[in-house]
């Protein structure tokens, strides 16, 4: 057996464990930028060791698929998207304080790749999958401490006035929704599958973790995004389900027993998020002019997106280039956002800002490639309901619906291109090709 072979297997797992478990972490309290530069960077120096690591180590070989033929249409209108930009240099690097241009989107499919690629050894993914669980742990005890106005790191002059918000080491309360949108579905059907009682009661205080987390958050796409993909699996797996009711009850009236404590903490600061669903309802219905407002404005970014989107429908104005296309006057941003200051840097929907930064083809190419995973998913649990595949896929979903009302970040996207490598993966061992 090759020495050099097992070090390169060992180096991919290493870098996979680290864009699960640390790059979310990863905080450096100095300078502008708290949150989202340090990650890049740390990221890129990763995915550059590795790859030097793998040119000379010639023994390593590249796994190739069909399944892979979506995605390199994508990155291949993500860099021709880059190649004709106006704006070259924010294509490639990306904005300032996003750093999503074209370089990332390449570490991201890189990331895809190895992911997949090290699910192939044995256990391997159940390493991947603990080390992520232990790291969004953390995270969700850090954005616990922050809900009760705690906070032992140094805080920015932009979050100075988040009083009682949590958002841990990913910088906003929605990124802090979008990761938790993704590990609390892998912890609960972990929890909800296991049979070793130890196990099991370890991952039942970890989905507590997740869950207290989550409503912290006060994200209402990511309490969405879960709700909806747990309808979803407890229609599909209803007999498993039925087989597992004594633990299902015992975890509902601990959610309800940690949402009404957490509530009364602040005196409603959950409940009135969750019912400004109604608010945003009623005001469409008493006001039809409010419809723009509702959202945290979102039907007006949306609908001011729309009437770009057209402008270059081939490959967009450049990945990343979003607030070079958005515009909206001084007295817009006061009415809409309370000052004449801010801007907009993202369509507040992952599918609407590619399509409008990438083009269609680059969009049409993305959405094929992971309905592409999702229909094998699917047809690899008709033939074994591994947990693995059911805990994955669950993942996917939730951030993928999460994803109509939110962003992609530096702080979170690596984690959902690693869940899907590690989903393509674990069709692949089910036999689906």
């Amino acid at each position: 057996m090759n020495i050099c072979k097992i070090n390169s297997n060992k180096f991919i797992l290493f870098f996979v464990i680290a864009v699960n478990a640390i790059i979310p972490l990863i905080v450096w309290p100095f300078g502008n930028d708290y949150f989202y530069l340090p990650k890049i960077i740390i990221l890129s120096v990763l995915t550059v060791l590795l790859l030097c690591f793998i040119l000379l180590n010639k023994p390593f070989k590249l796994s190739f698929s069909k399944d892979f033929l979506a995605l390199y249409f994508y990155l291949t209108f993500v860099l021709l998207s880059a190649i004709f930009s106006k704006y070259k240099a924010q294509a490639f690097l990306g904005a300032h304080l996003r750093y999503e241009g074209a370089l990332t989107l390449i570490i991201y499919s890189l990331i895809l790749y190895f992911s997949y690629k090290t699910s192939s050894e044995k256990d391997n993914i159940k390493y991947i999958l603990i080390s992520l669980l232990i790291s969004s742990c953390l995270i969700g005890i850090y954005s616990l401490i922050q809900y009760f106005g705690l906070d032992f790191i140094p805080r920015d002059a932009f979050r100075q006035e988040w009083i009682y918000h949590s958002f841990a080491t990913l910088g906003n309360p929605n990124f802090l929704g979008s990761h938790l949108s993704m590990t609390f579905m892998i912890s609960l059907c972990l929890f909800l599958s296991c049979k070793k009682s130890k196990t099991s009661c370890l991952l039942f205080f970890v989905t507590l973790i997740l869950y207290s987390a989550l409503i912290c958050s006060r994200t209402r796409s990511a309490w969405v995004s879960t709700a909806l993909t747990s309808l979803l699996f407890c229609i599909l797996f209803f007999k498993n389900i039925i087989k597992n009711y004594k633990k299902i009850i015992v975890l509902l009236i601990a959610c309800i027993l940690i949402t009404y404590s957490l509530n009364s903490v602040h005196d409603g600061f959950i409940s009135d998020r969750f019912l400004s669903f109604l608010n945003d309802y009623k005001r469409i219905t008493v006001d039809k002019d409010e419809i723009m407002r509702v959202g945290s404005q979102r039907i007006f970014i949306w609908t001011r997106t729309f009437e770009y989107i057209f402008d270059k429908p081939l490959l967009g104005n450049g990945p990343d280039t979003f607030n070079k296309v958005f515009f909206m006057t001084p007295d817009e941003a006061k009415y809409y956002f309370g000052s004449p200051l801010i801007y907009v840097d993202k369509a507040h929907n992952e599918y609407l800002q590619i399509a409008v930064t990438m083009g269609f083809p680059a969009l049409f190419a993305y959405l094929w490639f992971l309905a592409l995973i999702i229909y094998k998913s699917f047809k690899a649990l008709k033939r074994h309901k591994n947990i693995y595949l059911v805990c994955l896929l669950s993942a996917v979903i939730s951030y993928l619906i999460q994803a109509f009302f939110n962003i992609s970040v530096v702080s979170v996207a690596p984690v959902f291109w690693s869940v899907l490598g590690l989903l393509m993966a674990s069709y692949k061992k089910a036999g689906v090709r």
